[in-house]
């Protein structure tokens, strides 16, 4: 433990003379809550050495009756490479590894999304994937199967070099509203969202779990400097460059209030609309943000008149039009 109370090194750390890739996740959508999850990925040595790396798989069950760790190791093999030689990396996980304890009905798997992580170690991850598990709650019973099988199968050159570098899973498009997390689980926008905060590819996503539910615009507000608004602008034009971002539809008085306040432009004009500054505490408008804003005119008894709802309007118009010429 080093002083202020993080860890040294990660779990799976470790160090090599070279360098390794991760590319081509493949992930089977579904399997049964009784059967087995099943991915590969191939890892190619962009080294100048020989050498070895321990890959590793973790899963994270999303949704559970109780409370799951953050990540579970459920796999990993030793591999050794070749400079330049690659390998593709096939692993059979058994549901049952994703088991959680319940005093009724003891080990069960349930239902459910169950993201993956593929890496080097718990916090170096290079590729991220997900399954849905299907099926009734599956009681394992006591003796249940806590060990995957991995396989590895040398690649060729041509099948190296021909490498894409992707994962198999289509993502959504990004949008204004997207929040940290989504972006962050985008094979492309993470990237992007890390190289906007300054980060590498070892960094660890638990450092923004209590914030991962809000939309990288608000970070801009929250994070006292340190994510600038340009630094949020600049992500925009990136995602939108590489064609993985979707502007927000425009707003209007029937766009919610939540809406106006994750919109980079929305957000300052309505609280200057309702006299605040950007110290305004949103819990206040907890009661009302799934309203319309042109509710709040009626709702707000007089604290937002209707003069400063059309002139709030007005105001987005002008600025919408003006981005667009």
């Amino acid at each position: 433990m080093n002083g202020d109370g993080g860890f040294v090194y990660p779990f799976g750390h470790g160090l090599s003379y070279t360098r390794f890739e991760y590319r081509d996740l493949e992930v089977h959508s579904e399997a049964a809550t009784d059967g087995t999850i099943r991915l590969a990925f191939t890892v190619v040595n962009v080294g100048e050495r020989d050498g070895d790396e321990v890959v590793q798989i973790y899963g994270h069950d999303v949704v559970a009756r109780t409370a799951r760790r953050g990540r579970t190791l459920l796999a990993f093999e030793r591999i050794s490479l070749a400079a330049g030689a690659g390998s593709r990396v096939s692993v059979e996980i058994p549901t049952s590894m994703l088991a959680l304890w319940d005093s009724r009905d003891g080990w069960v798997v349930e239902p459910g999304l169950i993201k993956l992580f593929v890496g080097a170690s718990s916090a170096a991850i290079r590729l991220r994937g997900e399954t849905n598990l299907v099926g009734s709650d599956h009681r394992t019973g006591p003796a249940r199967n806590l060990f995957s099988r991995v396989a590895t199968t040398e690649l060729n050159a041509a099948a190296v070099a021909a490498g894409s570098n992707s994962s198999s899973f289509d993502a959504p498009a990004l949008t204004d509203a997207s929040t940290i997390e989504q972006w962050l689980g985008h094979p492309v926008g993470r990237r992007l969202f890390l190289d906007a905060l300054g980060a590498g590819e070892d960094f660890d996503d638990d450092a923004l779990a209590q914030i991962k539910a809000l939309p990288p615009a608000q970070l801009v507000y929250l994070s006292g400097g340190q994510f600038s608004a340009e630094a949020y602008e600049s992500l925009v034009e990136s995602a939108t460059e590489r064609e993985v971002f979707a502007p927000a539809r425009s707003l209007k008085g029937t766009s919610t209030v939540s809406d106006w306040l994750n919109d980079p432009t929305g957000r300052p004009a309505l609280l200057r609309a309702l006299g605040a500054d950007e110290t305004f505490d949103e819990g206040a408008l907890q009661p009302v943000l799934e309203t319309p804003l042109r509710q709040l005119v009626a709702l707000s008894g007089g604290q937002f008149s209707q003069t400063a709802y059309d002139e709030l309007l007005a105001s987005i118009e002008h600025a919408t039009a003006s981005e667009s010429v």
